[in-house]
């Protein structure tokens, strides 16, 4: 039997027996009814859950932030109690992505601002390694580590696809309509004409 099973039977029987007291089908002495609601009130304290908090991980280049990293973080945040994220260096963001358009240390202040965001690693790899991320379990203490539904390739591969294997990965729903390249090509269309 569980502990927290065992707390929840001393609590029904102890609930019983105050209600039968109060219901006046058993006669207690008034020092019995003290002992009787002590233990009830203890057996509540032990029966609650003493979870460790759920840290959950999630990375990005977060070039050019908006509205939908601001989401995606968001809706990491409530996948777990303590978002941790991984910023991913300006020349990992060049080797597979192309040219930052921030520098490093500007899209570490604009992620650092977030409300959801509790803790940034700095100089993550873009491609999920299985030796990250024991790396991110023993050293950091992570969970579960979040992405969007949107794939991530690089070199014909799924960056997440060892981590999705362990069952230690939480998929969320990608924010429709905005992304940095979408806004990096309105900026190209734009001439001193507009």
């Amino acid at each position: 039997m569980s502990k927290s099973r065992g707390g929840e039977r001393r609590l029904a029987a102890t609930l019983a027996a105050v209600t039968a007291i109060a219901a006046g089908a058993v006669v207690a002495a008034p020092g019995r009814i003290a002992a009787l609601l002590e233990a009830s009130a203890r057996a509540l304290r032990s029966g609650r859950a003493k979870r460790k908090p759920v840290r959950v991980y999630m990375d990005g280049c977060f070039d050019l932030a908006h509205f939908g990293h601001a989401n995606a973080l968001r809706q990491a945040k409530a996948c777990g109690d303590t978002l941790v994220v991984g910023l991913i260096p300006d020349a990992e963001v060049l080797r597979c992505k192309g040219p930052p358009v921030l520098r490093e240390a500007e899209r570490r202040a604009v992620i650092a601002s977030v409300k959801w965001v509790d803790e940034i690693i700095e100089n993550v790899p873009y491609d999920l390694t299985p030796e990250f991320c024991e790396t991110l379990y023993s050293k950091h203490g992570i969970d579960y580590i979040v992405h969007g539904d949107d794939p991530c390739i690089v070199d014909g591969k799924d960056v997440y696809a060892s981590v999705q294997a362990l069952g230690k990965y939480r998929t969320i729903p990608r924010t429709e309509g905005v992304s940095t390249t979408e806004i990096v090509g309105r900026m190209l269309l734009l001439t001193s004409e507009h």
